[in-house]
């Protein structure tokens, strides 16, 4: 068997070719359009002020300065609850002292009048 025989190319076959009737033309406006998309989808990832990434950094930035103020917010909390734990313990500390005067009879009946009106302001009733 023979190898199959190319056949020629005519002038004609370079003139008529796709590339030479307007394909190239075409091609090169692909090009140029997919270029432009490009562009379009770079601009709106790395624009500096209204680009996804800078976004992205401005959020992760406003992230650290809320993770910053919770963790303040969040000691200050802390401390007030000690506090609070700590005027309870002396409210009680105060509360178990007035009973044991009010309950003795240490106190004459108005010193008891002045111990029980102190109490019941520090019950609440």
């Amino acid at each position: 068997m023979s190898p199959p025989r190319k056949r020629k190319l005519t002038f004609d076959d370079v003139l008529n070719a796709p590339v030479l009737n307007g394909g190239f033309d075409a091609l090169v406006s692909t090009v140029g359009e997919i270029k432009d998309k490009v562009d379009e989808i770079h601009d709106v990832l790395y624009e500096p002020d209204n680009g996804i990434f800078a976004r992205v950094k401005e959020s992760a930035r406003d992230v650290a300065e809320v993770s910053e103020d919770h963790k303040a917010l969040t000691t200050k909390v802390d401390k007030h609850e000690a506090l609070l734990l700590e005027m309870v313990g002396f409210k009680n500390s105060i509360l178990k002292v007035l009973k044991v005067i009010a309950a003795g009879g240490v106190v004459g009946a108005g010193g008891t009048g002045i111990v029980k009106l102190l109490y019941d302001i520090l019950i609440g009733s």
